[in-house]
């Protein structure tokens, strides 16, 4: 089993598996614990960790993720690689801004509704 926590794929198929099995915060765990600690510069297993964080509303923990992954890349990493990364990280930023004045907005129609105001 310790031969196989060396491996990102090892990772995806046991995270794939505890969401069936656990549901998506288990799944979560698992792409955590494999892209912290087991293989933290492997691209997919990293990306997948991000984008469940994304997916669960935890914004702080998948902007750490993105950092750690672009942090734990090897210099030999490929150049498709860091490219990936580059880009996932900028969709991100990319989604969390566009989700701020949306956020913002759906609050100010929130209060207005709250208010008996039928203005958005």
């Amino acid at each position: 089993m310790v031969a196989c926590a060396a491996y990102g794929e090892f990772w995806m198929r046991y995270a794939e598996w505890a969401r069936e099995a656990h549901g998506a915060p288990a799944a979560r765990a698992v792409l955590a614990r494999g892209a912290r600690t087991f293989v933290p510069s492997h691209v997919r297993t990293g990306l997948a960790h991000a984008l469940a964080e994304e997916e669960a509303g935890q914004l702080d923990k998948a902007a750490e993720a993105y950092a750690n992954l672009a942090a734990a890349l090897p210099a030999r990493a490929s150049p498709a690689a860091a490219a990936d990364v580059a880009i996932a990280r900028a969709n991100f930023a990319r989604r969390r801004q566009l989700a701020a004045p949306a956020a913002k907005k759906g609050g100010a129609a929130a209060a207005a509704a709250a208010n008996g105001d039928g203005a958005t």
